[in-house]
């Protein structure tokens, strides 16, 4: 299984978008509305060191987000040790799944709940 961090940004404003990408890398990629109610947007997307980069630069100004942003960084530092072709020892894996379940439980289910619960997201 291959682990890896991404950091997903979504805007209806695409150069907001573009000036994270011209300093940070990632790319950015339509995000069609499901409904014609709905605005275009786009998303961001970076990945590992990209991401890294970005979440060390704004760490001290996170505040919902803060231990989200510490737990992604500390995922970054554990490296996968070199293994050729073999499988990652066993626990190097469980390692990395713990951090995956450790951020996906830090997301709301859903928006509502996270106003509930923060005031705001």
């Amino acid at each position: 299984m291959c682990y890896r961090l991404t950091l997903n940004f979504t805007n209806t404003n695409k150069v907001v978008l573009e000036f994270i990408q011209e300093r940070y890398c990632g790319h950015i990629r339509d995000h069609s509305p499901e409904t014609e109610k709905k605005n275009r947007a786009y998303r961001l997307s970076l990945v590992n060191r990209c991401a890294e980069r970005l979440l060390k630069d704004i760490s001290p100004f996170l505040i919902v987000k803060e231990e989200e942003a510490r737990v992604a960084l500390d995922f970054i530092k554990t490296k996968a040790p070199i293994s050729g072709r073999k499988a990652h020892p066993p626990e190097y894996v469980a390692s990395r799944e713990e951090y995956r379940v450790k951020l996906r439980d830090m997301k709301p289910r859903n928006i509502k709940a996270a106003r509930s619960k923060n005031g705001s997201i």
